[in-house]
């Protein structure tokens, strides 16, 4: 079994899981539907963008404890990117005011 990524980073436990190496609700507020366009990884064709679906986009790097610790700045980094999607293209629709943990969003 493999270790996991944030060994060292306070305690490990449960067996390793699968996480996004992008936040899956910064994917999600970008690519509402479900799959997002990517390019330059080393296993594609070169200049080339490959339709990979969210779900697609993950490796099996954090034990659960770690991943879900992560949650909540997931939670942030997905109200911080729709707020900012939604300035850049639906400003008539943005709330007046958006909250989002600051600290967590600098993590």
């Amino acid at each position: 079994m493999s270790e996991c990524f944030l060994k060292g980073y306070g305690s490990c436990g449960g067996k390793i899981s699968g996480e996004h190496y992008i936040s899956r609700t910064v994917l999600e507020a970008i690519s509402p539907n479900g799959t997002t366009q990517i390019g330059g990884l080393p296993w594609q064709t070169p200049q080339t963008l490959q339709s990979i679906r969210i779900g697609a986009l993950v490796s099996n790097i954090l034990c659960e404890t770690h991943n879900s610790a992560l949650s909540k700045l997931d939670s942030a980094a997905g109200a911080f990117f729709r707020a900012l999607d939604s300035a850049d293209k639906r400003p008539q629709e943005l709330a007046r005011l958006t909250a989002v943990d600051g600290p967590l969003i600098e993590r």
